[in-house]
């Protein structure tokens, strides 16, 4: 069985949820763009620092399969949902639901 929890983000969940959202894009949003977009989405090379601060003055959920990071939702002040990404080997799972339960948003 499957046991996902939803935690908030911390520091140190920031290079593991790169390594999430690359590898979701690069693999599974390429049947949906072309190379030069999911090249553009999510090149190779990125700041590591930048891509920390990116987190920053947003509400961020991490969920979490064990140790594993398995997917996470990113929402600005305003609502606005600015990142939602799930692992490539787990979509279809039912972990984007997750995030509605443990934050108790309705569906």
């Amino acid at each position: 069985i499957m046991v996902v929890v939803v935690e908030d983000f911390k520091p140190d969940d920031a290079s593991s949820l790169f390594e999430l959202f690359y590898e979701t894009i690069r693999n599974i949003n390429i049947a949906d763009y072309n190379q030069q977009q999911v090249e553009a989405w999510a090149p190779q090379e990125i700041d590591p620092n930048q891509w920390a601060e990116s987190f920053l003055n947003k509400m961020v959920w991490v969920a979490k399969e064990g140790d594993e990071r398995v997917g996470f939702c990113e929402l600005k002040a305003d609502g606005y949902i600015d990142r939602f990404y799930i692992s490539k080997n787990r979509i279809g799972l039912g972990i984007g639901r997750s995030f509605t339960k443990s934050l108790k948003i309705e569906q």
